[in-house]
């Protein structure tokens, strides 16, 4: 079994961190508001560097619920992702995120490419393994691809 540590951005009710602790990888370090923790003011350099940071920044601002209730504004902490990514340099980036716009998607893509990333996405439903319809974007970028 691999010894594989990942970094959580906006861990919220920690969907991420469970998925991929069952999957055997453990948790290095998470960044989350719930912990107290600004990520607008906290240095990436704090953090040991792991292979895989993982990231689902906040959504209230792209989501149909956001649409729904008049405060979609397009928002992001993106930029913050792309701090952390940029100083740790991981293996792996996995991003998710609601389906939006594709255009923020593209250019999410391209600022992992011109970091230095390959990347893919999928869109996936949870339909398919709970009793909800959540479609969601994974975006996974691999350094040096």
């Amino acid at each position: 079994m691999l010894d594989l540590e990942a970094g959580h951005l906006f861990s919220g009710a920690g969907g991420f961190t469970i998925g991929f602790e069952q999957a055997g990888i453990k948790t290095a370090w998470e960044v989350d508001i719930v912990y107290g923790q600004n990520i607008q003011k906290t240095h990436p350099g704090e953090f040991r560097l792991v292979p895989i940071i993982c990231a689902g920044p906040p959504c209230v601002h792209t989501s149909k619920a956001g649409s729904l209730s008049g405060v979609k504004t397009g928002e992001s902490l993106w930029q913050e992702v792309l701090r952390f990514v940029n100083f740790q340099k991981p293996l792996w980036v996995v991003i998710e995120q609601p389906c939006v716009d594709k255009n923020i998607i593209i250019q999410w893509t391209q600022d992992l490419q011109c970091c230095g990333y390959g990347v893919a996405g999928r869109i996936i439903d949870s339909r398919h393994w709970l009793p909800q319809q959540r479609s969601r974007w994974f975006i996974i970028g691999r350094l040096g691809l």
